[in-house]
């Protein structure tokens, strides 16, 4: 078995992962380097030079903005709500039909955070009509 690469290219991995999930015209329109938060609380560790999606959780108790970080169906970690007050404030006037992100963990985790890099992609159409972005505008 060989080690995975040193080096991974975030934003085809990102662009990869958008297309997997149905969405052909995509835009990157930034990328943000910060942390994952709450590792501590969840039972799936994030893995290294991995993507994630990220989706807006309008029914969490305690905080309405909250973004999780998914591996598939499981919840790993929280995007940090500094960084989910900038991006919905920016993006709400974007020209994209809605927006995506994509977490891309870039450092080794530990209990409590990870490195990683927020891609932030404009979604202009899905190649299924049922499927659209996380982050309506």
């Amino acid at each position: 078995m060989s080690a995975p690469p040193l080096v991974v290219d975030h934003l085809k991995a990102s662009q990869a992962l958008l297309h997997a999930q149905g969405h052909v015209n995509v835009e990157l329109l930034g990328s943000f380097p910060l942390y994952m938060t709450g590792l501590k609380y969840h039972q799936v560790p994030p893995v290294q030079n991995q993507v994630y999606m990220c989706r807006p959780e309008k029914g969490n108790k305690f905080d309405h903005n909250a973004v999780g970080i998914y591996a598939g169906v499981d919840r790993i970690a929280y995007m940090p709500k500094v960084l989910t007050a900038h991006i919905q404030h920016i993006f709400r006037s974007h020209a994209a039909e809605s927006f995506s992100v994509i977490c891309f963990c870039s450092g080794r985790p530990s209990e409590a955070s990870c490195q990683c890099i927020y891609n932030v992609y404009g979604v202009y159409q899905s190649q299924l009509p049922t499927q659209s972005s996380e982050f309506g505008v």
